[in-house]
């Protein structure tokens, strides 16, 4: 539930949602074709851009 606040606090920008969209196609895509590594590195991407969006917006 935290964590859900927390992702609440991030405005909704269109270039934002298309760029998590984009990532979580690159997420599911590398995991529907069986390629863990791929689907770890997109994973980590899309963490790591939302962490930086969190503490931009909470700082």
């Amino acid at each position: 539930m935290r964590l859900n606040e927390l992702l609440d606090a991030i405005p909704l920008l269109e270039r934002n949602i298309r760029h998590s969209d984009e990532q979580h196609e690159a997420i599911v895509g590398a995991i529907l074709a069986g390629d863990p590594e791929a689907a770890r590195q997109a994973m980590q991407e899309h963490l790591s851009g939302t962490a930086a969006l969190l503490r931009a917006f909470l700082s």
